[in-house]
């Protein structure tokens, strides 16, 4: 290595490996996050379920997942946008009575 150094710089002491073939094609990457962008809530378990039923996919790893999910704007944090039994005049009454009991005992 110091030959090559000193021979032919810095430069050419860099790493020329470029990462492996990945499991998915471009194309399947873009079906999955349809589906995922289509889904009322998901998982990261049911989106490894999905890609072992449909693609035969498994990662050792949930970084792998977290990535797909990322990749639709999506995040593993937060699996459900809204919840969809959200009454918004129900939710009114409860933070007006909770301010009330919050006033009568402070």
């Amino acid at each position: 290595m110091e030959i090559i150094f000193e021979n032919e710089g810095a430069g050419a002491l860099k790493v020329s490996y470029k990462g492996g073939k990945g499991f998915l094609t471009e194309d399947q990457r873009e079906e999955i996050i349809f589906y995922l962008c289509m889904q009322p809530h998901y998982s990261v378990e049911a989106l490894r379920d999905y890609l072992d039923t449909h693609y035969g996919v498994v990662y050792q790893s949930k970084q792998c997942y977290y990535a797909l999910l990322a990749a639709g704007g999506l995040s593993w944090h937060q699996t459900q946008a809204n919840n969809p039994n959200r009454d918004e005049t129900q939710v009114w009454r409860r933070r007006e009575e909770i301010k009330k009991t919050s006033r009568a005992s402070g």
